[in-house]
């Protein structure tokens, strides 16, 4: 079968083996205007247009999983028994509806891809996690990596102070390193980011350890560290020393401690994104984000013990607890990308 030198070419139009063969054709009937307008041709022809590399991911976990017909799935023509109680309204794009439930994220859906075609063949919810936030589907032989500890790895040697990888307020299940090694787990802020006083746990050192005598302990951990270099280094014994190192970073930057300092938003942003645990925990996820982290995963859990299980009174615990403070954190969110943040701080990412 003869090869097709065109396929995959982003545009149509003669390749450079084409006009050199044009030239070579001037003595047998192809003239020279006829080179100079294939020239012209090529020339008109649009170079394909670089897109910018994702740098930065914030993942947006709702634990339980919401009803899609509830929520961004609504089926208006469907009978009555099985739409459910909620309406539909418009949206920011003309022809896509959402529920009701959602009316600031409604404005918004022009800053949205919706997919509604995703489907898994699993039931169980642990074993439908695994498949979402790995990609894979569960295996007895092992847990594989999440898409954060994959974007940590990918991103080593080149991480700041912050960690790449970060959850708030903690990690959902199957979103850890799985067969990698444990330096690429997430950092857990464990705290509510819409508490007074919120302070990120084992970030600040204890009131009688200073800066100084907490480089001092490192140096002695070093130091005991010499004694055994003959020994082989193995994937724990770096995950220690990168957790050790890591830890080290967090406690002694202060550009790291201030991308935690979520006080220091002022109060018309603060309530813009929502007094609410999921509404803060989205701002902080923007400040992360400004600030150089990778991949963030927003666990959303709900008050209650099920979160977006939602099997018992399913209507009003979705329209008066758990989407109010979706709609009003990821609204924001997705305006404040868009434009570039409230803040100032420079990315290093």
């Amino acid at each position: 079968m003869a090869r097709n030198s065109n396929v995959g070419r982003p545009c149509p139009g003669p390749t450079r083996r084409a006009l050199l063969r044009a030239g070579l054709y001037g003595t047998i009937g192809l003239g020279l205007d006829d080179l100079l307008r294939l020239r012209s041709f090529a020339a008109d022809v649009p170079s394909p247009v670089a897109r910018p590399k994702v740098k930065n991911c914030i993942l947006v976990w709702l634990a339980g999983g919401p009803s899609h017909i509830d929520t961004f799935d609504p089926k208006p023509d469907a009978p009555a028994d099985v739409r459910g109680e909620f309406e539909s309204i418009d949206t920011a794009v003309p022809g896509l509806r959402i529920s009701e439930v959602f009316p600031k994220l409604a404005k918004v859906m022009d800053r949205v891809s919706l997919i509604r075609g995703v489907s898994s063949p699993e039931a169980d919810h642990d074993r439908a996690a695994h498949h979402l936030l790995t990609g894979y589907r569960p295996s007895p032989a092992q847990v594989y990596p999440s898409y954060g500890s994959v974007v940590a790895k990918t991103r080593e040697g080149k991480r700041g102070a912050l960690p790449p990888y970060v959850a708030v307020p903690d990690a959902p299940i199957f979103s850890s390193s799985g067969y990698l090694t444990p330096a690429y787990d997430p950092f857990s802020v464990l705290g509510d980011p819409n508490s007074d006083g919120f302070r990120v746990r084992d970030l600040t050192p204890p009131d009688r350890l200073t800066l100084d005598r907490l480089r001092r302990r490192r140096e002695m951990v070093r130091s005991l560290d010499g004694f055994s270099r003959d020994v082989s280094d193995t994937p724990l014994t770096t995950s220690r020393d990168q957790f050790t190192d890591q830890a080290y970073d967090l406690l002694t930057s202060s550009a790291a401690q201030a991308a935690f300092r979520i006080g220091e938003e002022s109060a018309a942003v603060r309530d813009k994104y929502g007094r609410t645990p999921f509404g803060q925990s989205c701002l902080l996820a923007r400040r992360l984000i400004e600030s150089g982290v990778s991949f963030v995963t927003l666990n959303d859990r709900g008050p209650g013990p099920l979160g977006w299980d939602t099997h018992q009174q399913n209507f009003p615990t979705i329209k008066n607890t758990l989407a109010p403070p979706l709609d009003g954190g990821v609204s924001a969110l997705l305006v404040d990308l868009r434009s570039g943040g409230c803040s100032t701080r420079p990315s290093s990412s």
